[in-house]
């Protein structure tokens, strides 16, 4: 629809303009304009052709078409104020006719002085401005809702905005996106049929992005699918191989790979865009996961318990009650699935349930493993992540994740420590015993039964206070009336009043 204002997809058809000879309908790379209107919650549904309806995966893939690009002058202006100096001097050439244009910046095809011919991604002017009061305003409301609304306070909502905003304020940096595109550049640089476009970070700036030229075509386009020399299955294959080695080998993972974000060359290489989104698994966390796996895998729900309790921190979670949520889970589970977008979402459901808050990046993992999924069905509606997952971990990953004997083996290597002092504690404890210094404290009660007990035998305190004062103002007041001693009579009478 003409001048709808929605966001672009991450990458675009050449123009009529262009400069090089390309075959019809060849598209560039450059980085997607992130969530200021087309959100990752937007993106990710609009994968979901397996579960939701084709009418309304359509309209939510609309949401990525072209806004109204910024005019020449300002795209000049935020250039030569990042880079220092006039267009002309950076670039050997510079199409200020944007590739596309979306909420927080739009692309350019230019050439370097040297003759290599380069994507530039160029910010708005104005746009960390809108966001900042978009962020207030978020702010406001979430604050508000989780003050009037339980639903809001339960599920965290304030914590959730406050992420968002992190990962919105976060893709408005540049250099941290042409940073996060050099890691992975590097970390997946022996995947077979992945790639990361070069980043030439001396010309990015924060507001500034150049990256290497791409020509493919977006891998939604099931013609260009269909023309490559390698199979739907396979590209979806070392699509799923990739992802499971950024989480279980390097701990940074591309955060949302739905098709946009996606492009495919005529090689069947398939070149992954956006960094402006990625998580990050700490060593909690991906212990957290292998724990999940293991409790899945080993039909084991303690094992998963623990697990929940170890992602969120909380020593003093309660366990039994957490078992007793994840079992019926795991009895309508796969036992031999293991990261799985089903699993993972179970056991944060019933870590909400228990108020348990998971790391941040489990969360994403979560959300990332469902917009994975959507995406490789569109490619070969046949794949079956879980089945795939299995093969690739055991082959590629057997290291970072294991079978569950090894799971198991890790887990007693991890408790090592602690049985090693057990003999030196027990001895500690019998002394203390045998030298009448062992004191033992117990409550009878503690939680919530402990709150509640407090609070009736306050209220049975003071009623007994309030009666003990009115019987005692009664005797007093009865004495004054008996006595004939004027000012002792006086002196009870004051005494007696109720206060």
């Amino acid at each position: 629809m003409p001048g709808r204002q929605t966001c672009s997809i991450g990458a675009t058809r050449l123009g009529r303009r262009s400069n090089r000879q390309r075959s019809p309908g060849a598209y560039v790379a450059f980085s997607r304009t992130p969530a200021a209107c087309w959100s990752s919650w937007g993106r990710l549904p609009s994968t979901r052709t397996d579960v939701l309806p084709d009418a309304l995966t359509t309209e939510l893939s609309n949401l990525q078409a072209d806004v109204r690009p910024v005019a020449e002058h300002d795209v000049r202006a935020v250039l030569e104020t990042a880079l220092g100096e006039p267009v002309e001097q950076a670039f050997d050439s510079f199409d200020f006719e944007p590739l596309a244009a979306a909420s927080i910046g739009q692309t350019h095809r230019a050439v370097l002085l040297d003759g290599t011919h380069v994507v530039v991604k160029v910010q708005r002017p104005g746009i960390d401005e809108v966001v900042a009061r978009d962020a207030g305003v978020l702010r406001l409301a979430a604050n508000q809702l989780e003050r009037r609304v339980e639903f809001a306070r339960e599920i965290g909502f304030r914590a959730f905005s406050e992420e968002l905003i992190a990962g919105l304020e976060q893709e408005l940096d540049y250099l941290h996106e042409a940073s996060v595109g050099m890691r992975l550049r590097e970390n997946r640089a022996g995947d077979v049929g992945i790639a990361v476009p070069k980043v030439y970070s001396t010309l990015s700036t924060d507001r500034v992005l150049v990256m290497e030229e791409v020509v493919a075509h977006p891998i939604a386009n099931p013609d260009a699918l269909a023309a490559s020399p390698v199979s739907r299955s396979e590209i979806a294959r070392r699509m799923l191989s990739s992802f499971l080695g950024q989480v279980l080998d390097d701990g940074l993972f591309h955060a949302d790979s739905h098709p946009g974000n996606l492009l495919i060359d005529a090689a069947g290489t398939i070149w992954m865009l956006d960094f402006g989104s990625v998580g990050r698994l700490d060593p909690r966390s991906l212990d957290g996961l292998r724990g999940i796996a293991l409790g899945v895998a080993a039909n084991d729900v303690s094992v998963l318990a623990r697990a929940a309790r170890d992602l969120s921190g909380n020593q003093s979670a309660d366990l039994r009650g957490l078992e007793s949520d994840l079992s019926a889970q795991l009895g309508a589970l796969d036992g031999s699935a293991g990261i799985d977008p089903r699993i993972i979402g179970e056991v944060l459901t019933v870590m909400q349930r228990h108020k348990l808050a998971p790391p941040p990046s489990v969360t994403l993992l979560a959300r990332s493993l469902f917009t994975l999924e959507g995406t490789l069905k569109r490619i070969d509606s046949q794949f079956s992540l879980v089945t795939e997952r299995q093969q690739i971990v055991m082959e590629e990953h057997r290291d970072a994740f294991g079978t569950p004997q090894q799971l198991l083996e890790r887990e007693a290597l991890r408790a090592l420590p602690a049985l090693r002092t057990l003999p030196e504690h027990a001895e500690t404890l019998a002394n203390q015993l045998r030298s009448g210094r062992l004191t033992v404290h117990t409550r009878h009660f503690a939680g919530d039964d402990h709150d509640a007990v407090d609070f009736w035998v306050d209220r049975l305190v003071i009623a007994g206070i309030a009666g003990f004062s009115v019987v005692a103002s009664a005797v007093l007041l009865l004495a004054a009336g008996v006595t004939n001693d004027p000012e002792v009579r006086s002196a009870l009478w004051v005494l007696g009043l109720p206060a």
